[in-house]
Formats: C-alpha cells, structure tokens, sequence
C-alpha cells in the first residue's frame, strides 16, 4: 500500500529528494527499510543500530508520534501520510 512521507528541508537538500516520497509498507520499520533502499544512507541518520529512531528525530504517524504508538511495529493504512521532522534546538541562554 502506498504511504506518503513528508520529508523535511534538511533531508531533501542533503538525499536530493522531493518533499513528499511515496512507499509501499505496512509498518514504520518497513517504511523506513524502504526509505533506505531508495534512499541509501537516509535509515541511518534516521535510526540507531536498533532500528529505533534517534532521540532527535520523530515520526509522525496522521498526528501521533510513534514513540506514542508502537514505535517502529506502528502499523500504516492505505493512504496515510508520515511526517519525519528532527527536533530543533539552541537559542540563547
């Protein structure tokens, strides 16, 4: 079944990729296996060697974050959109 995932500015600039890729998965781990064999490289700035999400990264499934979900084992339906956005921080103290 066909995801779209919403990548952002960083990773586009970086993978020379469009904002929205589309995937054929039915759980975050496959999506983000998929990701990578489309996109060399892009599963390890995602995951650590676990396959779990770095801590600065989240993964939104519709608008839950996986970490809310089933992590990875989150199961997709057809059609649904996931939004991969790194945490921002800094400014002044």
């Amino acid at each position: 079944m066909s995801i779209k995932v919403r990548l952002p500015a960083q990773l586009r600039a970086m993978y020379k990729t469009d904002t929205v890729v589309m995937v054929e998965a039915t759980t975050v781990a496959e999506l983000l296996a998929q990701l990578d064999r489309t996109t060399p490289g892009l599963f390890d700035r995602l995951c650590q060697a676990n396959g779990t999400p770095r801590r600065h990264i989240n993964i939104f499934v519709g608008d839950e974050e996986i970490r809310h979900l089933s992590g990875v084992e989150t199961p997709l339906l057809p059609d649904m959109d996931v939004w991969i956005i790194p945490s921002i921080a800094g400014g002044t103290g």
